[in-house]
């Protein structure tokens, strides 16, 4: 296993910069399991109307590190979490990618006439995350992702979204969604129990999500 260069003071020092923090501003999306360790050690996060999850900020300091803004932090650069919340959802998102399930899925084999049909998806499913090793499981929140999103003719009329962990989320649109939603709930908590799938501290949330205009999200509750 390849460890990770450890952080040095110079990279730290970035953080004292207010264009460098505004340039390098991550969402991360924190789950319901893990706000209690966020409070614990101050990092700092918020809820989104009925969202079952919250949401913290991180900034980017290298393709290998991303530090979380915590309490100290603010007081350390004397702002406030709305603040840089703000500067997050004006930032340009050229740090998030929306790609199609198919060339997802060919960055890790390449289909072949003898790959079986139901194994290269004709629905059009999109993944969004950040273009780097960060966790991207809420990036698709960006007002400039979800305009892009509803730009495709597929996603015109809404989509679902299902954060399939917390590093990445995955997009059905509504138009070509098969069968019931509730079918699409059914599935992401199956696969949520599956640790070969997704491990259980990377499990972001077990409902789905529904987006009919940017910035409008509405989770979707099924007994």
């Amino acid at each position: 296993m390849i460890s990770k260069p450890r952080l040095t003071d110079d990279m730290l020092s970035h953080l004292y910069d207010p264009t460098y923090v505004k340039n390098n501003l991550e969402i991360r999306l924190v789950p319901e399991h893990k706000l209690q360790e966020y409070k614990d050690n101050h990092r700092c996060y918020m809820k989104l109307g009925n969202a079952d999850f919250g949401v913290g900020l991180a900034i980017r300091i290298n393709n290998d590190w991303g530090v979380t803004v915590t309490e100290d932090f603010l007081r350390a650069n004397a702002t406030d979490f709305e603040t840089l919340w703000q500067t997050w959802l004006s930032s340009d998102a050229d740090n998030i990618s929306i790609r199609t399930m198919n060339d997802m899925l060919a960055t890790f084999f390449q289909p072949t006439k003898d790959t079986p049909e139901e194994c290269t998806p004709t629905v059009p499913l999109y993944v969004v995350t950040y273009n780097h090793n960060s966790p991207g499981g809420a990036a698709v929140l960006h007002p400039a992702v979800q305009k892009k999103l509803f730009s495709m003719p597929q996603c015109q009329n809404g989509f679902y979204i299902l954060f399939s962990s917390i590093f990445e989320s995955i997009i059905v649109p509504k138009t070509y969604s098969h069968g019931s939603v509730k079918e699409l709930q059914d599935m992401l908590r199956e696969i949520n129990t599956r640790e070969d799938i997704v491990a259980t501290q990377n499990v972001a949330t077990n409902f789905v999500y529904e987006c009919t205009a940017p910035c409008a999200l509405e989770r979707l509750v099924f007994e």
